[in-house]
């Protein structure tokens, strides 16, 4: 195909397509594989799937990164180069916010609570943002 065709903002919103695309594929193996490899934490994830339609959606997600690799040659886009070390330390970033954020409000708004178990709760806050913070250290 000529590329010519494509303007510079065409490209950007393809790859930005394309990028979108393989990161959601990636999410949707990481919930077909949770199951297998961890079984139900706290999120009691139900498998549902027979073993047919597991096969078949591993098919599905593998024939679409096909397809999406196709359209990326086909029209020259340069994808995105992204550091694993980056992409750790950002997401863990945004788990530390979110225990921070549960710590710093002690939850308040929901009636009095018991001092010793907001003081339980606390530690295990503090416990759980200690480990994120070492994560965030060894991809910083």
């Amino acid at each position: 195909m000529d590329n010519t065709a494509l303007s510079d903002n065409h490209r950007r919103a393809f790859n930005a397509v394309v990028t979108l695309t393989e990161k959601r594929l990636l999410e949707l193996e990481s919930i077909l594989t949770r199951y297998e490899r961890f079984g139900s934490l706290i999120i009691d994830l139900k498998n549902d799937l027979n073993g047919a339609d597991r096969q078949r959606m591993i098919g599905l997600i593998g024939e679409i990164r096909t397809m999406l690799v196709e359209f990326s040659s086909r029209f020259s886009l340069p994808g995105d180069s992204r550091s694993l070390r980056r992409e750790l330390y950002t997401t863990a970033g945004f788990l530390w916010e979110d225990l921070a954020s549960a710590a710093d409000h002690k939850f308040k708004g929901y009636g009095k609570l018991d001092p010793a178990v907001l003081d339980d709760v606390e530690k295990a806050l503090e416990g759980m943002i200690a480990k994120v913070r070492e994560i965030m250290t060894v991809t910083n």
